[in-house]
């Protein structure tokens, strides 16, 4: 195989380095952060490096220059990050154009990554629908959260600070990026509609707002029942049991728990569920604490579908499965 990694992160370099079923194959990569030299200076097979500086002014420019690369390297088979932003449109349409296999890929945990043909998580249309093919064995459950958090407080601690308990009306939301490529796609509502609605349909709850790590949602702060709050995730999953997010990978994080949430956009918990979510009329997120206390999470669903994730939906950047998924359909792999 000839493997274009197009955009993907750099570090990911040091790992596929490592991979021994990738040995032999040539490597590509294109994005637009440098090398750094230590990585660089480590990679001992058959790897070129292609920094494509773009603008979405120039698409088309862009689309020529990736166009010349890969038919100039011969390549059979294209891994990308990630779905929905307009330089991953342009190299899903060129795939398409010179018939090569697109492989969509995204950061898990444990330097593993989501690998999938169809979407990503966070789609309408992926390959999560793939969970019913194989016999569910135990999670490979991640070790940690994704992004950098502050110091674990006690339940106890948690109840003093914000003036409440475990029994009392409050849910935690847990912010996203108003950026994020999980936006782009959802059922019936965005991201601010979404919690808007959640908020003004619910003026009794107190609703706890942990922002996403990466960017703050500025406008939850016009709502009087809507408290902003910095605190470690693992502490809050710990002293609550009600959550909400949309499209967040903090709900998989929470369903491990066993966590009852309401959600939405499209996640790697959708569809099943597994979570209180949208429904034709678009009024779900109506007395939300009574919903939520009666919701039953459907546990042999759920044991599915976290194996499924943890042990098939990701890779581990350096395993030789990563090879075979690649190569193979789906149908395939997941047989």
């Amino acid at each position: 195989m000839n493997i274009a990694f197009v955009r993907i992160a750099v570090g990911w370099i040091y790992h596929l380095e490592r991979n021994p079923a990738l040995s032999q194959d040539y490597k590509m990569y294109i994005g637009q952060n440098p090398v750094p030299d230590e990585v660089s200076g480590a990679i001992h097979g058959r790897w070129d490096f292609v920094i494509h500086n773009v603008n979405k002014l120039y698409a088309d420019k862009a689309k020529d220059e990736l166009r010349f690369w890969l038919n100039h390297h011969h390549i059979t088979h294209v891994v990308t990050c990630q779905k929905l932003i307009w330089y991953s449109n342009i190299v899903e349409a060129l795939c398409k154009e010179l018939r090569l296999p697109l492989i969509w890929c995204e950061l898990f945990f444990d330097n593993r990554i989501i690998v999938d043909k169809s979407g990503l998580q966070y789609c309408k249309q992926n390959d999560l629908h793939y969970e019913s093919l194989g016999t569910p064995t135990e999670p490979l459950i991640p070790s940690a959260t994704r992004g950098r958090q502050p110091e674990d407080v006690t339940p106890e601690q948690l109840y003093k600070w914000y003036l409440t308990s475990r029994d009392d009306d409050v849910v935690i939301v847990l912010g996203q990026t108003p950026f994020d490529m999980s936006l782009r796609e959802y059922p019936l509502v965005c991201y601010e509609q979404w919690f808007d609605q959640l908020f003004t349909s619910n003026p009794k709850t107190k609703f706890l707002f942990k922002h996403h790590p990466s960017c703050e949602t500025i406008s939850v702060r016009k709502y009087p029942n809507v408290h902003e709050i910095k605190t470690n995730i693992n502490s809050l999953f710990n002293a609550f049991d009600r959550f909400a997010a949309f499209s967040s990978t903090t709900i998989m994080e929470g369903m491990i728990r066993r966590k009852k949430f309401v959600t939405g956009g499209y996640h790697f918990c959708s569809g099943k569920g597994l979570t209180i979510e949208p429904g034709i009329t678009g009024t779900y997120l109506s007395d939300i604490t009574g919903q939520l206390n009666a919701h039953v999470i459907p546990e042999e669903a759920l044991q599915r579908r976290l194996w499924f994730i943890c042990n098939k939906y990701t890779i581990p950047l350096a395993s030789p499965k990563l090879v075979d998924r690649i190569k193979l359909s789906s149908e395939e792999f997941f047989k």
